[in-house]
Formats: structure tokens, sequence, C-alpha cells
């Protein structure tokens, strides 16, 4: 995955993505979005689902060992418990599942600036919240948390990630 980054000034590159975009050739799937442009998954407008209830939803992770973030590992494992399907396959595909209404929440304790830049405009035009695990609002994390926004809240204190 390669984001999409346009800026007309060289010092705010970093500062600012202006566009997100993922392909996903194995599975014939692609998602696109800009701010005030909305989210498109296979050229179709997308949206997070309207799930309301964490014993209703479905919580990704890209591995639930949390090797280098040991401490996330027991928070990890209480939401996976509250929730009505845990899985830890999601890498970035877990965001596209996201954005497009078939999962709740995707949780990465370890991503690259090029892995996550795209995220956060492809989630937040879905209608997702996108953050690092400190509350921070910003594409370019090491780590990250995507929810719907019925679940954020929750999502985030069983996590004990700030707001």
């Amino acid at each position: 995955m390669h984001p999409i980054l346009f800026s007309t000034n060289y010092e705010t590159l970093l500062e600012r993505i202006l566009a997100g975009a993922a392909v996903f050739p194995a599975v014939g799937e692609a998602v696109c979005a800009a701010p005030g442009q909305g989210c498109h998954w296979n050229g179709v407008p997308c949206r997070v689902s309207a799930v309301a209830r964490l014993a209703d939803a479905t919580v990704l992770a890209t591995d639930e060992r949390f090797p280098s973030r040991a401490p996330w590992r027991a928070a990890w494992r209480e939401l996976a418990r509250q929730a009505s399907i845990a899985r830890t396959w999601g890498d970035c595909y877990g965001y596209l599942l996201v954005a497009s209404g078939r999962a709740e929440v995707m949780v990465d304790p370890v991503l690259s600036p090029w892995d996550a830049a795209p995220l956060q405009p492809i989630i937040e035009e879905a209608g997702g919240v996108f953050s690092n695990w400190y509350g921070r609002r910003e594409g370019l994390v090491s780590d990250a948390i995507a929810t719907n926004r019925a679940l954020a809240a929750e999502v985030r204190r069983i996590l004990g990630a700030a707001d």
C-alpha cells in the first residue's frame, strides 16, 4: 500500500494528508478517500457500520500478542472477550473492513508511516474515528485504533487509550 500525498509546500507535506488509497489485488478490492469527497470502496461510496453494542461487533488486530507493546496485550484480550467476533489477521485489510462497515474496530500496535498515511482519510471519510493509541488524530501514526463512531469511546476506554 502506498499513500497518496499532495502538498503545494514541501514543508507541510508531512503535516497534512490530503488523500488516501489502498489496493488489495488478492481480493479484488480498493478503497480511496479525500477530505470532503467521501470514501469509496470499489468505486461505490461506503460507510462504517452503525453497530452500537460491542457484543455485536467484529474487532480486529494485526497480532493479538502485541509483541512490541506487551502492556497492551491484556487490554486487547478484554476487548476481544467483549466482542461478538475477534480476529487477528487484519493488517491493512482490517481498515478496509472498518471503512466498508464489515468490521467495527481495527487495532494496530505498530505501523510504518507509509502504511498509516492513507488510513486517516479513509476511515474518517467513511464516518469513523482514526487516531493513534494516545488519541492524536493524525495520519502519520506509529500505532492506530480505527472504529465506527458508535463504539469509539467504549473501545478507547477498554483499551485504556487516551481520549
